[in-house]
């Protein structure tokens, strides 16, 4: 029984091998949740490259004087795929609507894509779900709405993080004209 007691005091006393030990159970753990914090940071990163991005669109349509065609809306999309580190895949739609007031309903001015998705019709923009998101106009009142769309691809796929589509809505006024004209 001596011999027992003393093999037991002998083991709980060793401490040789128990940094590996250690080492072993916590890296796998620390690795875990650096991986866990860049993919969340990256999708963060992302989002906000596309806000921004969207933002700069925008006001760069809020600022133009002149007509603009297909040919401009698709040069957009490709500023828009410069801006962010989503590449290919995104998609513009721009939409000026005029608010009349007699109706108390939106006009549609005129909206073009550059992709797949369809234009806002007139039906689309007096929905109660464009009719909360336009803000307060004037009688003859014009905005320009973007719409910007892009994919995200985790660079890990796990901790929740799925591919999906970043969307980011925009409404802005003409700064320097009326309205923004369409050149058909």
């Amino acid at each position: 029984m001596k011999n027992m007691k003393h093999l037991f005091t002998r083991f709980r006393s060793d401490d040789d091998g128990s940094l590996t030990v250690e080492a072993a159970l916590i890296l796998p753990l620390l690795f875990w949740a650096y991986v866990g914090c860049y993919s969340y940071f990256d999708a963060f990163r992302q989002k906000a490259e596309v806000v921004r991005s969207s933002y700069s669109i925008a006001d760069m349509l809020s600022r133009e004087t002149n007509a603009v065609d297909q040919t401009y809306i698709n040069g957009l999309n490709t500023a828009y795929d410069l801006l962010t580190t989503a590449g290919t895949g995104s998609e513009i739609r721009v939409t000026v609507v005029i608010f009349d007031e007699d109706d108390d309903e939106f006009d549609l001015g005129w909206s073009s894509v550059s992709g797949s998705r369809p234009p806002l019709s007139k039906a689309d923009l007096n929905s109660s779900v464009w009719t909360s998101r336009i803000p307060v106009m004037a009688d003859a009142d014009s905005a320009v709405i973007v719409e910007t769309w892009s994919n995200f691809d985790p660079v890990f796929g796990w901790g929740g993080l799925e591919a999906s589509e970043l969307a980011q809505i925009n409404i802005v006024r003409p700064r320097f004209s009326a309205q923004l004209v369409w050149d058909s």
